[in-house]
């Protein structure tokens, strides 16, 4: 009993943690994405950035997801190349959160060097593909 007591404290630490990580991670895809779309010309700018945000806390499937209205307005707005646009964003902002914020922000959160995040991402990347890195 009285050594489940500190593991478990350990254990929720971790889990809020990462939960805080997750929430500054959400919040600067939100921004770059928000910056990118403020960029390309993109009407409806504070749902879209929005829909971002809340998915960015759902794994793989909230990029597809936010980035289907995006896509939507893109075409409407601007065509075929503003849906290329809007995809090459995506895969931009992506790419930073993903290389460069992910690292950092884990690393700072969980007191894990950043190249051990680095090093986890490339292994993760080579075992079970790129779509395993928006998981």
């Amino acid at each position: 009993e009285g050594r489940t007591a500190p593991k478990m404290k350990l254990f929720g630490s971790l889990i809020g943690k990462s939960l805080e990580a997750q929430l500054l991670i959400a919040i600067w895809n939100t921004l770059l994405t928000t910056g990118g779309m403020v960029f390309l010309g993109l009407p409806g700018i504070p749902i879209l950035s929005a829909l971002v945000f809340a998915c960015s806390f759902v794994p793989l499937i909230g990029v597809f997801t936010s980035t289907l209205p995006m896509g939507l307005v893109a075409i409407s707005e601007m065509g075929l190349p503003g849906f290329f646009q809007v995809l090459w964003m995506v895969f931009l902002v992506h790419a930073v959160e993903a290389y460069l914020l992910n690292p950092q922000i884990y690393s700072s959160k969980l007191k894990l060097h950043p190249l051990l995040v680095l090093i986890s991402l490339y292994i993760t990347e080579h075992i079970a593909g790129v779509t395993a890195l928006f998981l």
